[in-house]
């Protein structure tokens, strides 16, 4: 709900009312600050609501275990081979997945801790609000083109 909130109702507000420099900045500080907040949440209620944790371990499995649930073993090895779709997917997505699935171990709920965490969650965060600005600035200003026709 927040982060659907923030990219329908904030992300496009910014743009609109910021110039590009200044919406990429502000919307990478206030998506790391929401994402972080959040990952801290979801480590203090050790619920996997995303299912981030069962595919971890999904993965994991699918390589150690002969004998297993055949669904599982097929997510695992289907996360397996896609693991770098899976990061580019999730990154156009949501950075804060990247965050979750990158992180070592599963069910740990240890927060951010490696510094390959923290470089992954500032990139994604990074890619996904310039990928946002860069959508939502070609929308207003296609918009301001159309209006001199009308």
């Amino acid at each position: 709900m927040i982060n659907l909130s923030y990219g329908l109702i904030l992300c496009p507000y910014i743009v609109c009312h910021f110039s590009f420099w200044w919406s990429i900045l502000v919307l990478f500080g206030s998506s790391v600050a929401l994402f972080v907040i959040t990952i801290f949440v979801y480590d203090i209620i050790k619920i996997d609501w995303l299912l981030i944790e069962a595919l971890k371990e999904a993965q994991e499995q699918s390589t150690t275990m002969e004998k297993q649930n055949p669904i599982t073993k097929a997510i695992g090895k289907w996360a397996n081979k896609g693991r770098y779709i899976l990061l580019i997917f999730f990154l156009f997505w949501d950075p804060m997945v990247v965050v979750l699935y990158y992180r070592n171990g599963y069910y740990l709920y240890n927060g951010i801790r490696t510094p390959r965490v923290w470089i992954l969650a500032v990139l994604s965060s990074f890619l996904n609000n310039l990928l946002a600005v860069v959508v939502l600035s070609g929308f207003f200003y296609g918009l301001e083109f159309l209006k001199h026709f009308f």
